[in-house]
């Protein structure tokens, strides 16, 4: 099992494309918790430890992600390791779907967040 990285490690690396108010904030902290925990981008892989996956997804009127992740055809990639992280961030939002409620300011919204591998590749 490997060692979950430090919560701030993955939180500085959500981009919101709406502007928090400081309630939503706690909300967006335990999305980030949830992704953290289902993240797994095959760090044995040669080159795992410097990948960087933006996946975004949309916050659907009930506060859920919903739709399908998009990674920008990352897993698609000819390389095994960016393949693997793209994959495991589309399964990590994935599996996330049902676990994490945002506030109303996040509906319809749509949500990007950038995975870093040497957080967790470390």
């Amino acid at each position: 099992m490997r060692p979950a990285p430090p919560i701030a490690a993955l939180a500085a690396s959500l981009a919101v494309l709406a502007s928090p108010a400081a309630h939503a904030q706690g909300a967006l902290e335990s999305l980030v918790q949830e992704l953290q925990k289902s993240w797994y981008p095959r760090c044995e892989l040669e080159g795992a430890r410097d990948l960087r996956i933006r996946v975004g997804f949309m916050i659907g009127p009930d506060g859920l992600i919903s739709g399908a992740p998009d990674v920008g055809g990352l897993e698609s990639s000819p390389d095994p390791a960016t393949r693997a992280a793209a994959e495991s961030a589309i399964l990590a939002v994935t599996r996330t779907a049902q676990r994490v409620r945002l506030p109303e300011e996040f509906y319809g919204r749509r949500l990007n967040v950038t995975f870093n591998s040497r957080d967790v590749c470390s």
